[in-house]
């Protein structure tokens, strides 16, 4: 059981959305490099990346278990979890840093922006392929087949509950995914405490073996506490 003294109180995996401007800073990216490319995101949930980037030429696949809800269902879910994320910065400040919007009003406007832009695409998205209900630590898609992969607040930041085995399985299927030589970008490495989590070394430890590597960059962002880094992985050509 998490602390809430020491840790947010989240008490699943939360589905909670952001915008494609939002994406750009904590995953250090830029749509407009990706043009044409095949992007994946995976446990996406109610962010409006992949409308938004598809509307910009990328080709963008987004990747979560409740794709399979109805849009009825994920707007319940979208907005509870809303409402629980910014009650708990209402009464949890000292968690959070809003380096990247005004005031905290001003995030939770943008990801309701973020949520509704999702469902409104939800049905069009569904149709062409661009949601697809799945999750780690398999995925429905061939070997090499993204030139981008993005995973978003899943991986580090629930090691209270998703083990070191399931996070190097997770790695590695998202690296089997991508290209070689292409990234796979993961935010934040940090856990609910607001910690660099104790997984992130013996993870990337583990990836060695399978001839994956891995390298922590700085990113120009802090939603929650600690969260300016991002791990990226690459799979040399064999």
């Amino acid at each position: 059981m998490i602390s809430t003294t020491t840790s947010l109180p989240v008490p699943d995996i939360a589905f909670f959305g952001r915008s494609l401007a939002e994406y750009q800073v904590f995953f250090g990216i830029r749509a407009s490099d990706h043009i044409g490319q095949r992007v994946l995101d995976v446990g996406a949930g109610p962010s409006s990346f992949a409308a938004e980037a598809a509307c910009a030429g990328v080709d963008v696949t987004a990747v979560d278990p409740l794709y399979r809800c109805n849009e009825h269902a994920l707007r319940m879910r979208a907005t509870d979890g809303l409402n629980r994320m910014f009650a708990t910065m209402r009464t949890r400040p000292e968690m959070f840093r809003l380096r990247s919007f005004a005031s905290l009003e001003a995030a939770e406007a943008d990801r309701r922006r973020a949520a509704a832009r999702f469902l409104a695409d939800y049905y069009t998205g569904v149709a062409v392929g661009r949601y697809v209900s799945a999750a780690l630590p398999s995925l429905p898609f061939g070997a090499g087949t993204f030139d981008l992969v993005l995973c978003g607040h899943l991986l580090f930041v629930y090691d209270d509950r998703l083990d070191l085995d399931f996070h190097v399985a997770a790695c590695r299927e998202l690296a089997r995914v991508a290209r070689p030589e292409t990234e796979v970008r993961l935010h934040p490495i940090v856990n609910l405490r607001g910690e660099l989590s104790p997984l992130v070394a013996p993870v990337r430890e583990a990836l060695l073996v399978y001839g994956i590597v891995s390298e922590i960059v700085d990113v120009d962002y802090e939603f929650f506490r600690g969260t300016t880094r991002t791990l990226v992985l690459r799979r040399p050509s064999s």
